[in-house]
């Protein structure tokens, strides 16, 4: 039974605080099959992350998290880790970019672009082998 001095916190609901959740403790990939090609919803997602100060980059700099990508992507069995990159790239540019000032920019669309070209060309190479 609660005391009369304990007091409840009381806050407004969190948006996608389950998909956020997930990400956290199974890793960040799980966001991207959670919501799919929802577009809409990746902006407020990223937001959810930040009051409740969830460090997706892991303290890693643009350079870090395109050799985390690049190293996941050359490796084969760690798709996953390449997939959590790709999250915390996603998490940079929809956030982290329009509040900071950044001089890696360029980087980071470099990166995307070659990040979606690689998708792209796995897509088309898994579909050949259907068709």
């Amino acid at each position: 039974m609660p005391s009369h001095n304990q007091q409840d916190l009381f806050h407004d609901p969190i948006p996608l605080f389950e998909v956020a959740l997930k990400g956290i403790e199974s890793g960040y990939r799980q966001c991207f099959r959670t919501l799919h090609t929802e577009l809409s919803k990746y902006q407020p997602l990223c937001e959810t992350y930040e009051p409740l100060s969830v460090d997706t980059s892991s303290g890693k700099s643009v350079n870090g998290i395109f050799k985390e990508l690049k190293s996941g992507r050359e490796v084969k069995g760690k798709k996953s880790k390449a997939r959590d990159a790709a999250f915390k790239l996603l998490y940079l540019i929809l956030l982290w970019q329009s509040q900071h000032e950044l001089k890696d920019s360029a980087k980071i669309f470099d990166t995307y672009a070659a990040l979606l070209l690689s998708y792209c060309e796995a897509e088309i190479h898994s579909n050949s082998s259907v068709i």
